[in-house]
């Protein structure tokens, strides 16, 4: 299993903070989702913080875990491609 690094930076108008919650949009549950659209198999993500809601983050830490080495460039291009889409 390797563990990734990855750094974000959103704007957090109309989430409701960083961490999954069961009523409402989060930054996690987006990036989490966009994973799925690369074709990866379902990943946690964990923050290295939390925002609350509305609030915008630059240099944000989140780490995972994978089983597979993964072309990181690939990755990356893929994940703002949908998260573009998405936020």
């Amino acid at each position: 299993m390797t563990r990734y690094k990855a750094v974000v930076e959103y704007n957090g108008t109309g989430y409701v903070g960083w961490q999954s919650q069961p009523c409402g949009n989060t930054i996690q549950q987006i990036i989490e989702k966009s994973f799925l659209d690369i074709q990866l198999s379902k990943i946690k993500i964990f923050g290295s913080g939390r925002t609350d809601s509305g609030v915008h983050a630059l240099g944000q830490v989140f780490h995972f875990d994978y089983k597979e080495n993964l072309d990181c460039k690939k990755v990356l291009l893929g994940l703002n491609h949908f998260l573009k889409k998405k936020m």
